[in-house]
Parts: C-alpha cells; sequence; structure tokens
C-alpha cells in the first residue's frame, strides 16, 4: 500500500496522544519518541523484501 509521509515541519509530527498510539505504524515500522498523528510515523524506517525475479 502506498502512503504519504508528513512533510518536515508538519503540525502532524509528535503532536498525538501517546496512550492511543500503536507500537507500530500503518507499514508495520517502529514508532519514533512522541507518536505523529496519522497512518506512518515520520522517520520511521520500514523494512522491504526485494525477492529476485526467476524466469524458466
Amino acid at each position: 500500500m502506498q502512503t504519504m509521509l508528513p512533510q518536515a515541519g508538519s503540525p502532524l509530527i509528535d503532536t498525538a496522544d501517546p496512550a492511543q498510539c500503536n507500537a507500530t505504524d500503518q507499514r508495520g515500522a517502529s514508532r519514533v519518541g512522541t507518536c505523529d498523528i496519522g497512518a506512518v510515523e515520520y522517520g520511521a524506517v520500514a523494512f522491504r523484501i526485494f525477492l529476485p525475479l526467476v524466469v524458466r
């Protein structure tokens, strides 16, 4: 799923209530510091798995 990260300096960054945050964001990345408002965490690194394409 494509997500749009908040831009640097956005009022969404670090303003959520920590009592209502999950440990990870929608992408599965760990939350960093105070939670951000929204589905994705600014500054968190989500891992990706790349599988090689095999053609027979």
